[in-house]
């Protein structure tokens, strides 16, 4: 085990996520609602870690309640970034804002959050601590759950096949393996990350760079939603069509784009970096140019459904 005993840091981020929730009480803000998805993607990351040691009692799931809420924020999230998506084309294609779309988008966002809100006046939005989060595990047997995990996590993109790098779902399922390798691995030794290293499990800092193309591409996905919303596209007036055609050829572009870097990185990997030297070492936990193309554009984003990972 590294720095942390495991079951003290599932605590700790279960704490931090009902810090962080209870902080939203005064407005879900991006950069708040970010960091409370974030801390509750680590500690699911680490009960799923736990769960697999031998004789485990923690469950690999969140407290029911702390996962409603995330789910409420996850909505806020999307829309917020699908409102930040018409800003940037605004700017970029020098066009004015379809005000009449930023209306609807910006009551979404508020009924979001005043559901949000009302959540957070019950008597325990986030669940409670489970008894089982306080019995420490064998360091072997903690060890021996960290070999199997990040062989069961790599498994999903050290060999992709072709054909999942160009489905949405499958592209989606990958980025959430490989997020939860980075968000255990300060809770592993180095022995583990050694021996998986043999395997071709990249360094950290290459598995942090595939997690933010992979982040990209989700966030364009995402953002292709509003072109098969039918409220959405309804409530444009006469002088945003002009606009919403520009939109849809930049993120359609933009999707290609990702998707061909996706396969090359995926299809294509570096060397695997020596997990050893100190800039790819697990940290210690802190407690209380464009690329252009000449392909055509892939222009099937209507299977893709608005959902919260």
């Amino acid at each position: 085990m590294g720095h942390l005993q495991l079951h003290v840091a599932i605590r700790h981020h279960y704490q931090k996520c009902g810090e962080l929730g209870k902080a939203l009480a005064s407005g879900p803000a991006e950069e708040p609602v970010h960091s409370f998805r974030l801390e509750v993607k680590k500690l699911r990351a680490l009960l799923r870690l736990a769960a697999s040691v031998s004789h485990s009692s923690v469950k690999a799931k969140l407290p029911r309640e702390l996962k409603t809420f995330y789910a409420m924020t996850g909505v806020i999230r999307n829309l917020q970034l699908q409102r930040k998506a018409l800003e940037n084309v605004a700017v970029q294609a020098h066009l004015g804002l379809p005000a009449s779309c930023i209306a609807l988008l910006d009551d979404r966002i508020n009924t979001a959050a005043d559901m949000m809100l009302l959540f957070l006046k019950n008597p325990r939005p986030f669940g409670k601590k489970s008894k089982q989060w306080s019995a420490p595990s064998p360091a072997a047997a903690t060890d021996e759950a960290g070999k199997k995990f990040l062989q069961q996590k790599a498994k999903t993109f050290l060999s992709p096949a072709a054909a999942d790098l160009q489905d949405e779902q499958r592209i989606h399922a990958i980025r959430k393996e490989l997020k939860d390798i980075l968000y255990v691995w300060p809770y592993l030794s180095e022995k583990i990350f050694r021996q998986a290293q043999s395997n071709g499990l990249p360094s950290q800092e290459e598995l942090s760079s595939r997690g933010r193309l992979l982040g990209d591409f989700h966030d364009i996905c995402i953002i292709l939603t509003l072109l098969k919303d039918r409220s959405f596209l309804l409530s444009a007036c006469p002088q945003s069509a002009k606009f919403l055609e520009v939109a849809s050829g930049i993120w359609l572009h933009d999707k290609q784009i990702l998707l061909e870097k996706i396969e090359q990185v995926f299809a294509n990997p570096p060397e695997p970096a020596n997990l050893l030297e100190p800039a790819n070492l697990p940290g210690p936990v802190n407690l209380p140019e464009p690329v252009t193309s000449s392909a055509p554009i892939n222009q099937n984003f209507a299977s893709y459904e608005l959902h919260v990972d």
